[in-house]
């Protein structure tokens, strides 16, 4: 793949972890609310969504100059 082809990869790629990101909060904050959810997803949606933003925005350092 061209540099360009890569770039673009890793933008979608990042956006796409970066959306999940905010589903897995928006579990944990539904959870914490009372929606019927167990107690362990408040736990599981906060850490899988700061995980996944981390490496979402870690992906986006690799762009080419």
């Amino acid at each position: 793949m061209t540099p360009y082809q890569k770039d673009i990869w890793l933008k979608m790629t990042a956006k796409l972890l970066g959306n999940l990101s905010v589903l897995c909060m928006g579990v944990a904050l539904f959870a914490a609310m009372g929606v019927r959810f167990m107690d362990h997803q408040i736990k599981f949606g906060v850490i899988a969504g700061v995980l996944l933003f981390w490496v979402s925005m870690r992906m986006l350092r690799y762009l080419a100059p």
